[in-house]
Protein backbone atom coordinates (compact mmCIF):
# COMPACT_ATOMS: atom_id res chain seq x y z
CA UNK A 1 0.00 0.00 0.00
CA UNK A 2 1.42 3.44 -0.75
CA UNK A 3 2.11 5.97 1.79
CA UNK A 4 -0.49 8.66 2.23
CA UNK A 5 1.20 11.65 1.58
CA UNK A 6 -0.90 13.36 3.95
CA UNK A 7 -2.01 12.54 7.80
CA UNK A 8 -4.61 13.55 10.37
CA UNK A 9 -4.11 17.00 11.55
CA UNK A 10 -2.15 18.52 8.84
CA UNK A 11 -3.27 22.00 6.92
CA UNK A 12 -3.78 21.37 3.36
CA UNK A 13 -4.87 24.09 1.16
CA UNK A 14 -7.47 22.29 -1.92
CA UNK A 15 -5.33 23.34 -5.08
CA UNK A 16 -7.76 21.09 -7.64
CA UNK A 17 -9.85 23.99 -9.20
CA UNK A 18 -12.56 21.08 -10.17
CA UNK A 19 -13.19 20.72 -6.56
CA UNK A 20 -16.08 22.23 -4.94
CA UNK A 21 -14.20 23.77 -2.06
CA UNK A 22 -10.88 24.66 -4.69
CA UNK A 23 -8.84 27.97 -3.28
CA UNK A 24 -9.86 26.84 0.48
CA UNK A 25 -7.73 25.90 3.60
CA UNK A 26 -8.81 23.78 6.60
CA UNK A 27 -7.70 20.51 8.47
CA UNK A 28 -7.46 16.72 7.97
CA UNK A 29 -10.15 14.69 10.34
CA UNK A 30 -10.32 11.70 8.75
CA UNK A 31 -9.94 9.64 5.53
CA UNK A 32 -11.55 7.29 3.26
CA UNK A 33 -10.07 5.18 0.68
CA UNK A 34 -7.73 8.12 -1.26
CA UNK A 35 -9.92 10.90 0.22
CA UNK A 36 -9.32 12.74 2.90
CA UNK A 37 -12.15 14.69 4.88
CA UNK A 38 -11.19 17.83 5.75
CA UNK A 39 -12.68 20.60 7.96
CA UNK A 40 -12.95 24.07 7.08
CA UNK A 41 -13.44 27.34 8.97
CA UNK A 42 -16.09 30.03 8.66
CA UNK A 43 -17.37 27.73 6.03
CA UNK A 44 -21.24 25.92 6.57
CA UNK A 45 -22.08 24.37 2.99
CA UNK A 46 -20.98 21.15 3.45
CA UNK A 47 -21.84 18.09 5.30
CA UNK A 48 -21.18 17.09 9.06
CA UNK A 49 -18.09 14.67 8.86
CA UNK A 50 -20.25 11.78 9.66
CA UNK A 51 -17.15 9.52 10.58
CA UNK A 52 -16.74 12.39 13.56
CA UNK A 53 -20.31 11.49 15.35
CA UNK A 54 -20.94 14.90 16.18
CA UNK A 55 -24.53 16.41 17.26
CA UNK A 56 -24.37 19.47 16.07
CA UNK A 57 -24.67 20.79 12.49
CA UNK A 58 -22.15 22.73 11.62
CA UNK A 59 -21.42 21.51 7.94
CA UNK A 60 -18.32 22.60 7.67
CA UNK A 61 -16.64 19.30 5.68
CA UNK A 62 -16.09 17.48 2.55
CA UNK A 63 -13.46 14.99 1.06
CA UNK A 64 -11.29 15.25 -1.23
CA UNK A 65 -9.05 13.39 -3.16
CA UNK A 66 -5.72 13.82 -1.62
CA UNK A 67 -4.14 14.54 -5.38
CA UNK A 68 -5.84 17.91 -4.95
CA UNK A 69 -4.51 18.50 -1.69
CA UNK A 70 -1.27 20.37 -0.77
CA UNK A 71 0.43 21.54 2.32
CA UNK A 72 -1.08 24.20 3.63
CA UNK A 73 1.55 27.41 3.84
CA UNK A 74 0.65 28.87 7.20
CA UNK A 75 1.08 33.04 6.72
CA UNK A 76 -0.14 35.42 9.39
CA UNK A 77 -0.41 39.39 8.26
CA UNK A 78 -0.31 42.38 10.42
CA UNK A 79 -1.24 45.29 9.16
CA UNK A 80 -2.60 48.94 10.39
CA UNK A 81 -6.46 50.79 8.78
CA UNK A 82 -6.37 54.42 11.33
CA UNK A 83 -5.60 53.35 14.53
CA UNK A 84 -6.48 50.02 14.44
CA UNK A 85 -3.78 47.00 14.52
CA UNK A 86 -4.90 44.11 12.92
CA UNK A 87 -3.46 40.77 12.56
CA UNK A 88 -4.57 38.24 9.85
CA UNK A 89 -4.02 34.13 9.41
CA UNK A 90 -4.31 33.76 5.76
CA UNK A 91 -4.90 30.17 6.25
CA UNK A 92 -7.93 30.39 8.31
CA UNK A 93 -9.03 33.37 8.13
CA UNK A 94 -8.83 34.40 11.63
CA UNK A 95 -8.44 37.75 12.38
CA UNK A 96 -8.00 40.07 15.40
CA UNK A 97 -7.64 43.52 16.56
CA UNK A 98 -5.58 45.93 18.75
CA UNK A 99 -7.56 49.56 19.07
CA UNK A 100 -5.51 52.38 20.35
CA UNK A 101 -7.06 55.28 22.39
CA UNK A 102 -7.21 58.42 20.10
CA UNK A 103 -5.79 60.14 23.28
CA UNK A 104 -2.58 57.70 23.20
CA UNK A 105 0.47 58.30 20.57
CA UNK A 106 0.02 55.32 18.48
CA UNK A 107 2.81 52.96 18.32
CA UNK A 108 2.38 50.37 15.57
CA UNK A 109 4.89 47.61 17.38
CA UNK A 110 2.70 47.87 20.55
CA UNK A 111 -0.18 47.16 18.40
CA UNK A 112 1.08 44.65 16.20
CA UNK A 113 1.99 42.54 19.77
CA UNK A 114 -0.98 43.12 21.10
CA UNK A 115 -3.22 42.24 17.92
CA UNK A 116 -0.61 38.53 17.13
CA UNK A 117 -1.03 37.69 20.94
CA UNK A 118 -5.25 37.88 20.50
CA UNK A 119 -4.83 35.93 17.19
CA UNK A 120 -2.81 33.24 19.05
CA UNK A 121 -4.28 32.64 21.92
CA UNK A 122 -6.04 29.93 23.07
CA UNK A 123 -9.07 31.01 24.95
CA UNK A 124 -9.79 27.74 26.63
CA UNK A 125 -6.10 27.89 27.77
CA UNK A 126 -5.26 28.16 31.67
CA UNK A 127 -2.12 29.18 33.08
CA UNK A 128 0.32 26.07 34.10
CA UNK A 129 0.93 25.90 37.50
CA UNK A 130 4.69 24.89 38.48
CA UNK A 131 4.33 21.98 41.70
CA UNK A 132 7.80 21.29 40.58
CA UNK A 133 9.16 21.48 43.89
CA UNK A 134 13.27 22.23 43.90
CA UNK A 135 15.80 23.67 46.23
CA UNK A 136 15.20 26.44 48.61
CA UNK A 137 11.39 26.37 48.34
CA UNK A 138 9.38 26.75 51.14
CA UNK A 139 6.99 23.33 51.95
CA UNK A 140 4.63 21.52 53.89
CA UNK A 141 4.31 18.27 54.67
CA UNK A 142 1.14 16.51 53.46
CA UNK A 143 2.21 13.16 54.34
CA UNK A 144 3.89 12.03 57.36
CA UNK A 145 4.24 8.07 56.03
CA UNK A 146 7.05 9.29 53.89
CA UNK A 147 9.49 10.50 56.37
CA UNK A 148 13.04 8.10 56.58
CA UNK A 149 13.44 8.82 60.55
CA UNK A 150 16.12 6.43 60.69
CA UNK A 151 18.16 7.17 57.52
CA UNK A 152 21.50 8.91 59.17
CA UNK A 153 23.64 7.19 56.24
CA UNK A 154 21.97 8.68 53.25
CA UNK A 155 24.27 10.59 51.33
CA UNK A 156 22.06 13.54 50.67
CA UNK A 157 22.30 14.76 53.93
CA UNK A 158 25.77 16.00 53.36
CA UNK A 159 27.11 19.38 55.65
CA UNK A 160 23.44 18.26 57.03
CA UNK A 161 24.04 15.63 58.97
CA UNK A 162 24.83 16.77 62.24
CA UNK A 163 21.21 18.52 62.08
CA UNK A 164 19.37 15.15 61.36
CA UNK A 165 17.74 13.63 64.95
CA UNK A 166 17.04 9.77 64.75
CA UNK A 167 13.32 8.86 64.74
CA UNK A 168 12.13 12.60 64.68
CA UNK A 169 9.48 13.56 62.68
CA UNK A 170 8.23 16.92 61.04
CA UNK A 171 4.84 18.20 61.94
CA UNK A 172 2.38 17.66 59.31
CA UNK A 173 1.54 21.38 57.93
CA UNK A 174 4.42 23.34 59.20
CA UNK A 175 6.62 25.05 56.63
CA UNK A 176 10.03 23.96 56.50
CA UNK A 177 12.82 24.92 53.66
CA UNK A 178 14.13 22.18 51.20
CA UNK A 179 17.71 22.02 51.81
CA UNK A 180 18.48 18.94 49.10
CA UNK A 181 16.80 16.65 46.58
CA UNK A 182 18.56 13.63 46.11
CA UNK A 183 17.69 9.92 45.04
CA UNK A 184 17.61 7.08 47.71
CA UNK A 185 21.01 5.53 48.36
CA UNK A 186 19.50 1.96 47.11
CA UNK A 187 15.90 2.13 45.99
CA UNK A 188 14.46 4.05 42.89
CA UNK A 189 12.96 7.02 44.53
CA UNK A 190 13.46 10.66 45.02
CA UNK A 191 13.66 11.91 48.53
CA UNK A 192 13.90 15.57 49.65
CA UNK A 193 15.95 17.14 52.89
CA UNK A 194 14.08 19.60 54.79
CA UNK A 195 14.54 21.77 57.42
CA UNK A 196 12.47 23.56 60.28
CA UNK A 197 14.08 27.34 60.56
CA UNK A 198 13.22 27.36 64.38
CA UNK A 199 15.72 24.59 64.96
CA UNK A 200 17.52 23.87 62.59
CA UNK A 201 16.89 20.60 62.58
CA UNK A 202 16.63 18.85 59.01
CA UNK A 203 13.90 15.60 58.47
CA UNK A 204 14.68 13.37 55.27
CA UNK A 205 11.19 12.42 53.43
CA UNK A 206 10.02 11.47 50.09
CA UNK A 207 9.63 14.26 47.45
CA UNK A 208 5.91 13.05 46.94
CA UNK A 209 5.40 13.93 51.34
CA UNK A 210 5.47 17.65 50.38
CA UNK A 211 3.72 20.14 48.83
CA UNK A 212 4.65 23.78 48.21
CA UNK A 213 3.91 26.16 50.72
CA UNK A 214 1.29 28.85 50.06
Amino acid sequence: MAKRKFKIGDRVTVTDKSEEVYGMTGTIVGCRDIDFLIRFENWHDGHNGFVLNRDGNENDCWYVDENSLSLATETIVIYRNGNIVTALDKSTGKRAEAHCNPADEFDFRVGAKLAFKRLTEDKGDKPVEDNEIKVGDTVIVVNLLKTYSSYADWTGLKEYIGNYVLVKRPLKDKKYIVRNIAKHDTFDSTLALIQDLDTTQVFIIGIDGIGKAN
